[in-house]
């Protein structure tokens, strides 16, 4: 089986607080098919608890004082879990085998603890071999710091810890961009391409500085990275029809 990490952008699935659904339908079909057709196992890092608590609380602009982040994170966190168990249902329902998500909410201190990290690995490991897809994200609600970090780094570092065979990194653009083009391939982050940062998205805390910094993170692992856009898909980013690809700088022996 090859195992990827698959980070879904909180824009990509939340449109003016509202749930984006043929999006996120449209995603965990091709995550259900690519598990029974292609053999390929997802471990999902997800985003959008924040925007989604904003809309349950009727707040319509995005909180700057983090007590009030967590708030939001806490009141969306519940309904996250929800909609992408919903669309797991619904792929099974259309002839797939029902899968089922299973929720980690984790901290950088987590990931840092060598003893933590191991209990999260192993946790997504036996999830993953039983057929379940775990459903990441930081742990907003419990620590203030968290609900100012993004997942682009989060998702690298479980790509890292799992030795996943590829990240991907989907939102709502369609890869890295100069003069309006997107670039295809990238084999090295340079100062150069640091500087092409649009800036985060409409209910995000990354933009493609913190997705470089992710490729920075996988490319010297081995790991595999595709950036695009969320509505053409994975099977387009891995078989290079779209967005742009990180060339890892070694290859990996499993």
């Amino acid at each position: 089986m090859t195992l990827q990490v698959v980070k879904v952008g909180s824009s990509s699935i939340v449109r003016n607080g509202s749930v984006a659904y043929q999006n996120l339908d449209r995603l965990c079909y091709e995550i259900a098919e690519m598990r029974y057709k292609d053999r390929t196992d997802t471990v999902l890092v997800v985003s959008g608890a924040i925007p989604l608590g904003m809309s349950k609380k009727g707040i319509s602009k995005r909180p700057e004082d983090k007590a009030q982040l967590q708030s939001c994170a806490r009141a969306g966190q519940p309904e996250l879990m929800r909609v992408y168990n919903d669309a797991f249902a619904t792929a099974g329902k259309k002839g797939l085998n029902y899968l089922i998500g299973s929720e980690y909410l984790v901290t950088y201190d987590n990931l840092a603890t060598p003893k933590r990290r191991k209990l999260i690995v192993d946790g997504i490991n036996l999830d993953v071999s039983q057929g379940q897809i775990p459903l990441i994200n930081y742990n907003d609600g419990v620590d203030p710091e968290e609900a100012q970090k993004d997942n682009d780094r989060l998702a690298a570092e479980i790509a890292k810890c799992i030795n996943a065979e590829r990240l991907i990194i989907l939102g709502v653009v369609g890869g890295v961009m100069k003069d309006n083009r997107i670039i295809s391939e990238i084999d090295e982050i340079t100062d150069e391409i640091m500087q092409l940062d649009e800036g985060a998205g409409e209910n995000g805390t990354g933009g493609l500085t913190t997705k470089l910094e992710a490729a920075k993170i996988v490319m010297p692992e081995g790991i595999h990275l595709y950036m695009g856009n969320v509505e053409l898909g994975i099977r387009a980013l891995i078989e290079r029809k779209s967005g742009t690809y990180f060339k890892p700088k070694s290859k990996r022996f499993f």
